[in-house]
């Protein structure tokens, strides 16, 4: 892969805003996530300021009986809690060695149309950069334009164009790359949908010589209610193997349970779970931070599950090996004022 194109989809991945809206409603705050395995584990601490609306997100690293920081991020938001500016710094033996700060612009109509980041002098990997978003009156995102910035002179790296349906279901994404000084097409990712306007089909090409070539597909099957039960991946990098994914719920359709096995030639020859718990009393609407979660629930890497209706309480994940993860969701109540 081109090294300007992945470096530009790892800032793509990282930099996106998370807009959190200002509902006096809120009732309780996120306050920590933790998940520990056997021997290490991971914890993210929220900062709420009452004064500006800031928050400072701290993810710590479990290892040898210690919790050692590890990233620190922190967002300033405007009056509608969109991330408009965040300062992020990585550690390593209680030291700051890695520094980034990203900047977002909206447009009128409150999207994302602008983003600029920059690297400290002494990061290695991450060129100061700048994108540039194109969307449509009804908030669909048709074009991403990524530049480094970090010569004299703006340089691409990558595109991004999409396009939808009448629906306003996404039916194609093309992501170009410039290597030297030339644009071509790296990939495409292709969606088809059923009569009820259901992603049934999602398929990958990468393209050699300017051709497409068919990387792999993820199939969705839903049951009666109209929710995913089933999602079954298959790549060309064996033909013979697939990996299913079958999705179980509640009465009140909160997803409680996942099922992943790797098939091969029919056979299972792998099975893990990951099991969700919930709190049905407390809509996740009135949770302030609920939105800096990271999607709880990728399929194979691509798609995202509805977010969750309800509190969250633990996510359990069970491995082929019998050894168990637990991510638990801590929260607070808040305290009104007159």
């Amino acid at each position: 892969m081109n090294r300007n194109f992945m470096l530009a989809s790892i800032i793509y991945t990282c930099i996106c805003p998370i807009a959190v809206a200002q509902d006096t409603l809120f009732v309780e705050r996120l306050d920590s996530i933790v998940q520990m395995g056997e021997y290490d584990g991971e914890k993210t601490i929220f900062h709420y300021t009452k004064e500006v609306p800031n928050i400072e997100i701290n993810t710590l690293h479990f290892s040898d009986g210690i919790w050692t920081l590890a990233k620190k991020e922190e967002r300033s938001l405007d009056e509608k809690g969109r991330t408009t500016h965040s300062d992020i710094e990585t550690y390593m033996d209680h030291v700051s060695t890695e520094r980034i700060c990203i900047h977002h612009i909206y447009n009128s109509q409150g999207f994302n149309t602008e983003t600029t980041w920059n690297g400290s002098d002494n990061q290695q990997y991450m060129e100061n950069g700048y994108c540039k978003r194109v969307f449509d009156e009804k908030g669909h995102l048709l074009q991403s334009l990524n530049y480094n910035v970090s010569g004299s002179i703006p340089l691409p790296l990558w595109e991004t164009t999409t396009e939808y349906d009448s629906h306003g279901n996404a039916t194609s994404r093309m992501e170009k790359v410039w290597k030297e000084g030339e644009k071509a097409i790296h990939s495409k990712h292709q969606w088809e949908y059923d009569r009820k306007g259901r992603q049934k089909l999602m398929q990958v090409f990468k393209y050699r010589e300017g051709k497409p070539i068919w990387k792999g597909n993820i199939e969705y099957k839903y049951d009666k209610k109209g929710f995913l039960v089933e999602a079954v991946y298959i790549d060309d990098s064996e033909i013979d193997m697939k990996r299913k994914t079958l999705f179980f719920y509640d009465s009140l359709g909160n997803l409680l349970m996942e099922k992943h096995e790797v098939l091969r030639k029919n056979v299972v020859e792998d099975l893990s779970t990951e099991e969700y718990l919930y709190d049905t009393t407390m809509p996740s609407t009135r949770i302030q931070g609920n939105s800096y979660i990271v999607p709880y629930d990728k399929i194979y890497g691509e798609d995202t599950l509805p977010p969750h209706k309800y509190k969250l309480l633990e996510k359990r994940i069970i491995g082929n090996n019998g050894k168990t993860s637990v991510i638990s969701y801590h929260y607070s109540g808040i305290k009104k004022t007159n």
